[in-house]
């Protein structure tokens, strides 16, 4: 199985406000892009595909249709994808199933510039967990607070996203709850027919943090954390995955 996330820090966007959603939208497109060649392509590798030098726009993807809730994928099955953006990070997860597998799993993502959201105390209490809303009101400082809030938010999102759910069926997600320093994943509703592998992680300042969730579909054997593609020439400095442990059934 192939696991990639791709990623851009669209830095030179910088300022533009009009046109921001069809930027962040087109490099979404362009990084989709790039790993469905590196995925494709043999064992050498494309000049320039780590440092995003030489490409010009998301021209290449191949075919792309919609399912009912409004999810894109490839119509010729070879691939799962799933692209998130906030403010000038875009990101794509995407898992290209073994040569002959009979069927290949899907994914989901999201990334989150974790500023202050008005309405969040009030997303909280409407539709996070009793777990979950512990642990957000539990933290010591406002900026704690927030920095939890969207921890929570994009494991959430990306469980969506990876069904093809909306985000009105929020309430459909599993419970995320602390486990000492590390969120646990507790097993949700499909947990006896699809077993579901967790990452996430933090890039940049934590006043000005970006939230990063990934889902995979997958086995009860976790394949690991998808490997990491900068595509732009500049990179948030990214901690490390923190590990969503799924818990016992």
């Amino acid at each position: 199985m192939v696991f990639y996330l791709g990623l851009s820090y669209m830095s030179n966007y910088t300022g533009i406000r009009g046109d921001l959603h069809r930027l962040q939208t087109n490099e979404g497109r362009r990084i989709l892009a790039l790993l469905d060649r590196k995925a494709g392509a043999s064992g050498e590798n494309r000049a320039g595909e780590h440092d995003g030098a030489g490409f010009q726009g998301p021209a290449g993807i191949g075919d792309i249709a919609r399912e009912d809730g409004g999810r894109p994928f490839f119509t010729d099955g070879r691939a799962d994808f799933n692209i998130s953006h906030s403010g000038r990070v875009a990101a794509v997860a995407y898992v290209r199933k073994e040569e002959g597998a009979s069927r290949f799993f899907r994914t989901g993502c999201d990334v989150q510039q974790a500023g202050v959201r008005g309405n969040r105390d009030a997303i909280i209490r409407r539709f996070y967990h009793d777990e979950e809303r512990r642990y957000v009101e539990a933290a010591p400082d406002p900026l704690e607070r927030n920095l939890r809030f969207f921890r929570l938010w994009v494991l959430k999102e990306a469980y969506l996203k990876m069904k093809g759910f909306s985000v009105g069926d929020i309430a459909k997600t599993p419970a995320f709850f602390p486990d000492g320093e590390t969120p646990c994943f507790r097993a949700g509703e499909d947990a006896k027919t699809c077993a579901l592998n967790f990452y996430l992680s933090e890039w940049g300042a934590p006043s000005d943090a970006y939230m990063l969730a990934v889902c995979l579909e997958g086995n009860n054997a976790c394949p690991g954390p998808p490997e990491v593609i900068w595509l732009s020439r500049e990179r948030l400095s990214g901690g490390p995955w923190l590990p969503v442990l799924r818990a016992a059934d």
